[in-house]
């Protein structure tokens, strides 16, 4: 008899995703790897048949992604799916990507931190793309007056260089040079405990309506421990309409609070 190939239907049995820890190929599970649009629409229907921890929008975007990166083994696809749940463990997880979140908004950007040079390092190219495409941009820096006594409550020394904290402005200048009309730049003088980032989240904006992919990320700033330790948390206002109110009251409250640089 000749030989002949014999299609592959794209199948999933018995999926339980906090026991898949290989591909389903790997596991006696079967996929057909052909076209990205079957591995979307099977990455779609293991997060919605799971409690959909992610709107539609972030769920597509990491399908998509794994696809491209991940061909032929869907291992980190099906992590990401199990960890990126409204909790984090920590800022440094592998899966851990504030890029999709930021990649996904479609009206504003909020971000409020005391320095973060290292999330600009990361994040710029994703922040510049989403003003270039006339999304408003909110960014709010510890004021440089508690920039010591941040140091110090994390790091047991204020010896860290000012110079981060100018070398952040000096991107955001560019920024504002550029895009004067969707970007705002302000200090807050305060006690910033947690550093937020919102999607869609509305501040400032009157008779602004929730959306799918409104979501917002917090990383806590806890005594004596780096960032990289720090714990996050994502809240999606579909499933915790509570905290997410008040938080996003907390950050309007300060950045109405937060004074205006000049850039």
């Amino acid at each position: 008899m000749a030989s002949r190939e014999i299609p592959t239907i794209p199948l999933l049995i018995g999926c339980d995703i906090d026991s898949l820890t290989e591909s389903p190929l790997r596991g006696k599970q079967m996929i057909d790897f052909g076209k990205q649009v079957k591995f979307v629409k099977m990455i779609t229907e293991i997060n919605r048949r799971f409690g959909g921890f992610l709107p539609a929008s972030f769920e597509e975007d990491i399908a998509v992604k794994g696809y491209k990166e991940l061909n032929k083994d869907l291992a980190s696809v099906i992590s990401t799916l199990k960890t990126l749940k409204p909790y984090l463990q920590s800022y440094s997880e592998k899966k851990h990507d504030a890029g999709i979140i930021i990649r996904n908004a479609q009206s504003d950007i909020f971000i409020s931190t005391a320095v973060g040079n290292k999330f600009l390092a990361k994040y710029a190219e994703d922040i510049e793309e989403k003003l270039k495409a006339g999304i408003r941009v909110q960014y709010m820096l510890l004021g440089l007056d508690r920039f010591d006594e941040m140091e110090e409550y994390l790091h047991g020394s204020d010896s860290k260089p000012k110079d981060i904290h100018y070398d952040a402005l000096k991107i955001l200048k560019g920024w504002k040079r550029e895009y004067p009309d969707l970007l705002s730049v302000k200090c807050f003088h305060g006690y910033m405990t947690v550093s937020c980032v919102g999607v869609d989240i509305g501040i400032g904006l009157p008779n602004f309506q929730i959306k799918d992919f409104s979501v917002l990320q917090v990383m806590f700033y806890l005594y004596r421990t780096k960032a990289k330790n720090s714990p996050i948390k994502y809240i999606f206002p579909k499933e915790d309409e509570s905290t997410y109110k008040t938080f996003v009251e907390s950050i309007t409250a300060m950045w109405r609070k937060g004074e205006d640089i000049s850039l």
